[in-house]
């Protein structure tokens, strides 16, 4: 990945002195911003009879890649897709409701169609014989709801408030993992678009980050996602 060429006079000598990045440099970490490579893989489908819910397992594998295309840092996290079937009963079209579900799920591949209806025909089986609905489950169903209530597993962002920000990038330079966790709180500023304005426009940011990249990126799959997307997002602005 891209190390910026400091000169003597540039290089920060302490917290809190950050030299504004040249030209070549910010546009060498947009450049960079575009070699993060996503990749999504299928896992298991399973019926969840206690929630009433089809579990879609998958894998979201991110890697960051170098200047001539190799794998600099990857990093592998498991999810979950948990869809809750509140009004599935012994009436319910099951071949609808699987359409349904393929369209607004894309974690589910078109060649799993007859899986999922098999899937969804047993659930169906099992309450018409009396497993019950969800309602008569609501207390079961509150010990599965850590795993995602329809979403992903994946841990929430940060609360990040703007006018901390240079809190965040005071706090990269404190070691990877206040570093994570720094860069965690900027991107999460960053996915808010009326916040972009005030990131472009700190002079500090882009030159921590970049720095940042370049000493510790290839410790931490985390920070270096963390400072490829905050880049990336900057660079849409």
């Amino acid at each position: 990945l891209f190390r910026p060429d400091w000169s003597p006079s540039q290089r920060p000598s302490a917290k809190g002195t950050h030299p504004r990045p040249t030209r070549r440099e910010a546009a060498s970490m947009e450049s960079n911003a575009r070699f993060m490579k996503k990749k999504v893989k299928a896992g298991a489908i399973e019926i969840d009879y206690d929630a009433c819910a089809l579990v879609v397992n998958y894998e979201v594998e991110a890697t960051v890649l170098g200047d001539m295309g190799e794998a600099i840092v990857a990093d592998r996290k498991h999810n979950q897709k948990v869809i809750r079937l509140k009004t599935l009963n012994e009436h319910t079209d099951i071949p609808r409701l699987t359409g349904e579900i393929m369209e607004k799920c894309t974690q589910i591949h078109e060649s799993k169609r007859g899986h999922v209806e098999e899937l969804l025909r047993g659930l169906q089986h099992h309450l018409h014989h009396g497993g019950g609905g969800p309602a008569a489950r609501k207390g079961s169903a509150g010990q599965h709801a850590d795993r995602g209530g329809g979403g992903g597993s994946v841990p929430a962002e940060p609360e990040a408030r703007l006018d901390a920000l240079g809190d965040y990038i005071d706090a990269c330079y404190d070691g990877i993992e206040a570093s994570i966790t720094a860069t965690a709180s900027i991107l999460a500023l960053a996915r808010e678009p009326t916040n972009l304005e005030h990131l472009v426009a700190d002079d500090r940011l882009l030159g921590c980050v970049t720095r940042v990249l370049a000493d510790e990126g290839k410790k931490s799959s985390d920070l270096a996602i963390n400072i490829v997307s905050i880049v990336y997002a900057l660079s849409s602005y």
